[in-house]
């Protein structure tokens, strides 16, 4: 399906005039790409509205088939699914296989839909970073190359940021109404993990690690040069620092199927997210010394029924615009979820119906936060 699209997906996109930075060439394909700090980039940032990063390290096996098959997702669906203009951004980190020559083909193959950056340092967060704030689209987002979180779910992922509604979104494995496929070993240390996040942490999101997230270009500039971790605590710390700066989050239900290939290493893993658990824990300890406030983990119903905010963020809220008003904020669950009340199971696992979004006036300034119900101490 998708050999036979190339002239047809580069009429859909007209080339764009720019300046050519310093090229550095692969003599083994002819491919130029600009060089910049042990960066070369093949194909240059555009303005579109969503950039879809796919960080990689040593995936020679899985890289290929996944870029095709996202993108003729992606281009398939052009008008219904994916209603917004995209590019498929390959972040090769090191790797020593021959990664790079694939995303530079896939990149030759298509060079205005894929382009392909090499970066000469491991470590996937430092790849999103790097591939993010070198984005030019309104949304940037990524997802893992083995695409265990069903690609179908982009529309939900990056469509509520580009309304407006939200600043970040993120696959969420342990909403109900999910559906996942995974081992024994995965799914405890998944739920144990989170569980810890949100009693020593406060954390007030239900799935950190979830491989598909998204943000728009403004949060992921005021949000990545807080991120201090390159691997990968990167996506636990990304999403406590928004929750510090008062973000506002969409969580979407998805089907998700473990990768028996995975590569991970999880105890290697789960020692680093300890470690960075610890140092979120101190650095929240010197800032709440500072500033005298607390982390504003709770809601309280107000008389309309809605459930305002309340407690200080220390960071200051991220606001939408910068004109100096505030609106009012309210909480309301998404749209696509039944009307139910938020619970806690018998194993003490937190039950949440459906994914929490804010909405404020139009036209208006929006202060805003990550927020859920009824959190435990």
């Amino acid at each position: 399906m998708l050999g036979g699209m190339t002239e047809t997906m580069n009429d859909q996109q007209p080339r764009m005039t720019t300046h050519q930075p310093p090229t550095s060439r692969s003599a083994s394909s002819g491919v130029a790409g600009r060089m910049s700090h042990g960066v070369i980039g093949l194909g240059e940032p555009r303005p579109v509205d969503v950039d879809i990063v796919i960080p990689v390290y040593d995936e020679e096996q899985a890289l290929e088939g996944s870029v095709r098959a996202l993108c003729a997702y992606l281009y398939d669906t052009q008008g219904t699914a994916s209603p917004f203009s995209w590019n498929v951004v390959i972040a090769d980190n090191a790797s020593t296989d021959s990664t790079w020559a694939i995303a530079r083909g896939l990149h030759e193959r298509w060079p205005l839909q894929v382009r392909a950056m090499h970066i000469d340092r491991k470590g996937r967060g430092f790849a999103l970073k790097v591939s993010w704030l070198s984005s030019r689209a309104r949304v940037v987002a990524y997802m893992d190359v083995d695409l265990s979180t069903d690609i179908r779910h982009t529309g939900r992922l990056v469509l509520p940021l580009l309304r407006g509604e939200a600043d970040l979104s993120c696959g969420c494995r342990l909403d109900p109404r999910s559906s996942v496929t995974r081992s024994w070993t995965r799914e405890t240390i998944s739920r144990t993990y989170n569980r810890m996040l949100r009693s020593y942490l406060g954390a007030r999101f239900r799935d950190a690690q979830c491989g598909f997230k998204a943000m728009t270009r403004a949060a992921a500039g005021a949000l990545l040069p807080q991120v201090r971790d390159d691997e990968w605590f990167f996506d636990t710390e990304l999403l406590m620092k928004a929750q510090r700066m008062g973000m506002r989050l969409v969580e979407v239900p998805v089907h998700w199927v473990e990768d028996k290939g995975t590569t991970v290493n999880i105890p290697d893993t789960v020692a680093k997210d300890l470690r960075g658990m610890r140092r979120l824990k101190r650095e929240s300890a010197v800032r709440l010394l500072g500033t005298g406030g607390d982390e504003g983990t709770g809601v309280a119903d107000d008389s309309s029924g809605a459930h305002a905010m309340t407690g200080a963020v220390p960071y200051g809220r991220f606001r939408a615009s910068q004109n100096g008003t505030t609106a009012s904020t309210t909480v309301r669950q998404d749209p696509s979820s039944p009307a139910s009340p938020l619970s806690w199971g018998e194993t003490g696992q937190r039950t949440l119906p459906g994914s929490l979004m804010l909405t404020t006036a139009p036209g208006t300034a929006t202060p805003i936060d990550l927020v859920s119900k009824g959190s435990r101490r």
